[in-house]
């Protein structure tokens, strides 16, 4: 869970999906 590398991404998704 990276929260703050999607902390500007997808909020709601903060996994390891949402590494964009």
């Amino acid at each position: 869970l990276l929260f703050s590398e999607c902390v500007g991404s997808n909020p709601t998704s903060v996994d390891s999906l949402s590494t964009t």
